[in-house]
């Protein structure tokens, strides 16, 4: 919502899998305290333990063992429900329905762009997402053509963690730019 206030032409919303487990997890888990965009886990920290955090590699050590265990935890016991699944599903939905209700009465046109976090396993989130999106005549950008194309020149994910390299990152961003471009600004779903 505070986004609001800057009068957007568009609403680019960013998806991968990992919102899946986020949305189940809470949406409210990251959210603006303090005039800072934090988690849900840096406000239980409060500022002595996010300092410590941030600034002290023994705590951060300590941090990333604990929480790394939990949050392993629950996402096995995410992945192994599919009435969790679903429900996930569901929540994004209806945030995707919030989201394109409160761009459009200010003139916004809400888009989704949907970055796989893996190019082999793709197929089933992406169309689920358009599943979702469709109700509300939300467009989807689907980058993974575009990543799949910038794999043939190198690595478009760092093996570590998942993300985009810089080479993912060009790609996702040409197939924004080319689907804003061919639509002449204007996206249809």
């Amino acid at each position: 919502c505070e986004g609001l206030a800057y009068d957007p032409d568009l609403i680019l919303v960013g998806f991968n899998e990992t919102d899946i487990f986020e949305i189940h997890i809470d949406i409210e888990e990251v959210r603006l305290y303090e005039g800072f965009l934090k988690n849900a886990q840096a406000k239980r920290l409060g500022y002595t333990g996010t300092w410590l955090v941030l600034n002290s590699h023994f705590a951060r050590l300590v941090h990333s063992k604990v929480s790394r265990h939990a949050a392993k935890k629950r996402q096995r016991e995410f992945d192994t429900s599919p009435k969790l699944v679903e429900a996930a599903w569901e929540r994004i939905g209806q945030e995707l329905g919030r989201i394109g209700q409160l761009a459009a009465p200010n003139g916004a046109k809400a888009v989704v762009c949907y970055i796989p976090l893996s190019l082999e396993e793709c197929e089933l989130s992406r169309d689920e997402l358009l599943r979702q999106c469709s109700p509300y005549g939300i467009p989807v950008i689907d980058t993974s053509p575009y990543l799949l194309a910038a794999q043939q020149e190198g690595r478009v994910y760092w093996k570590r963690d998942g993300h985009c390299t810089p080479r993912g990152y060009r790609a996702v961003a040409e197939a924004i730019y080319d689907t804003l471009k061919q639509k002449g600004g204007h996206l249809y779903p």
